[in-house]
């Protein structure tokens, strides 16, 4: 593991790398979708003491154990609104990259019911470059604890995006154009889209192939938690990540649950032992398995504990994440972590910087519920709180 020296030295280096390079972040583009949510942040009562006055749920074994206690009667269990704000795993790691000043073309589920951008998006989308809508946002309510969060989603309008519904809003040669001057291309959330497997194979037939040769343009996927999606929609899933990688290297993303998930699809479970303490010494030799086996060119995996990643040219890297008990938001953690990790990338900064940038980027997202500019994620990292074992 990495020891407190050298984690603040590589912390402050990458601080140092991103102040050097702030002004390159203009020439950086990127393209992201396809999902766009309301997410309505909520806390769970466990006893409710009058107007105002209750204790929250603070772990989610006691929401697990009141709704286990109601089977075969009923419950009635209160949700307190704590804020309402843009969501989507697509839309959260826009909305941070376009933070840090990044341009940005969003094509996503951004619309209210009048075909409008949702005013929640507002903001956001005044501040990309360009948005392309694809149909009605989600919606989200987000149940959070500290120990982690349930996520209850209503995503009706997302099953009826596909390629040929992709392309009907942008056709095809504008695609290209758009993903042709692109840095990074992203499609994230995978599990809420049933029809993104059919969206990869029209890029692998339609669009990847006409691409113009660039040293530097990248792909990056995240799953977001397949629990609900079939082993074969899955194994599917990973099998085309291997051939978009042949036209632009991949970066997969996964928290500790999607990579246990995925292992297990290919073949791996026993990689993970149960209640095991994550630490590089058990995480890192997994990484490095599953991206080989996948052939795409780097894998990023980010538990509580930090984050590991292994790329195609043998590099492996561990970087302790700033731990803290009870975060004001979980709700885009994860998506922050991509934000910042794929920032670093675009700017060329080293593997284990990228994974002190992405910690750093969802450390203080989760502590202030707001995105951090490349100026406060700098500070942040120069003075990086301690990791989980303190």
């Amino acid at each position: 593991m990495t020891d407190t020296n050298t984690r603040t030295t590589i912390a402050k280096n990458t601080a140092e790398t991103l102040r050097k390079k702030q002004g390159e972040i203009a020439d950086r583009h990127v393209v992201i979708g396809f999902d766009g949510c309301i997410d309505t942040i909520v806390h769970v009562v466990d006893v409710r003491h009058g107007a105002g006055r209750y204790e929250r749920m603070t772990g989610m074994l006691q929401f697990a154990d009141r709704i286990a206690k109601a089977a075969g009667k009923s419950a009635n269990i209160e949700f307190v609104v704590q804020q309402q704000k843009t969501g989507g795993n697509a839309a959260i790691m826009a909305s941070a990259l376009v933070s840090a000043g990044i341009p940005l073309t969003f094509i996503g589920n951004l619309a209210d019911p009048s075909g409008n951008i949702a005013e929640v998006y507002r903001q956001f989308t005044d501040d990309c470059e360009e948005v392309i809508l694809t149909g009605e946002t989600g919606l989200t309510d987000a149940a959070e604890f500290n120990d982690g969060k349930v996520m209850f989603g209503k995503v009706t309008p997302f099953e009826s995006l596909d390629y040929a519904r992709l392309t009907g809003e942008v056709p095809p040669d504008r695609l290209l154009s758009y993903i042709d001057k692109a840095d990074l291309l992203a499609t994230v959330n995978w599990t809420m889209f049933p029809g993104m497997n059919d969206i990869w194979r029209g890029m692998l037939k339609d669009i990847l192939p006409r691409l113009s040769e660039s040293p530097t343009r990248r792909m990056f996927v995240d799953l977001a938690d397949p629990a609900k999606r079939s082993k074969e929609d899955l194994t599917e899933a990973l099998a085309l990540l291997g051939e978009l990688n042949s036209f632009l290297p991949l970066t997969l993303g996964l928290n500790l649950s999607e990579a246990k998930q995925v292992a297990q699809v290919l073949g791996l479970s026993a990689a993970f032992a149960d209640n095991e303490t994550v630490s590089p010494d058990t995480l890192l030799p997994v990484t490095v398995q599953i991206r080989e086996i996948l052939n795409i060119d780097r894998l990023l995996i980010h538990p509580l504990e930090g984050a590991a990643g292994a790329q195609a040219s043998g590099e492996e890297a561990w970087f302790s994440g700033p731990y803290i008990p009870e975060p004001k938001i979980s709700t885009g953690g994860g998506d922050h972590f991509n934000a910042g990790a794929n920032l670093a990338a675009l700017l060329g900064l080293s593997l284990q910087e990228q994974l002190a940038a992405g910690t750093a980027t969802s450390g203080y997202y989760v502590r202030t519920a707001i995105s951090p500019d490349i100026n406060k994620l700098a500070d942040f990292l120069d003075d990086m709180p301690a990791p989980v074992s303190g």
